[in-house]
């Protein structure tokens, strides 16, 4: 298994609808690392996780990457960080989409959309 990042999108738009904030509410800029507590049954070391900033104009998701981290196929991952909900009131969904998959990368700081 080698080393990979783990990615977790959040819509910042659906449709004409503003969802997540560009930044997911963090006050975080694209690339600065955010808290988040990582644990899976084989290591619970502390992971580092990074805001990949989206954008509402674009209608890029927002990402949040745990960074270099080995999983499995049948491996169930927990892991906890903090991002706002959507705040907009005119929000008529039910479902918000959230995408998560791995990419294999090197070691270190994830690269952004951009």
């Amino acid at each position: 298994m080698s080393n990979q990042n783990l990615y977790i999108e959040f819509p910042t738009k659906i449709d004409t609808e503003v969802v997540f904030a560009d930044d997911l509410g963090t006050g975080l800029g694209s690339g600065e690392q955010m808290t988040c507590d990582f644990q899976d049954s084989s290591d619970q070391n502390t992971k580092l996780c990074y805001l990949d900033a989206g954008s509402n104009l674009n209608g890029v998701p927002a990402r949040v990457v745990v960074a270099d981290i080995t999983v499995s196929s049948t491996q169930n991952l927990r892991f906890a960080f903090e991002i706002d909900n959507p705040s907009n009131a005119n929000l008529n969904k039910v479902l918000i989409p959230i995408t998560v998959y791995t990419a294999a990368t090197a070691t270190g700081t994830p690269k952004t959309h951009y």
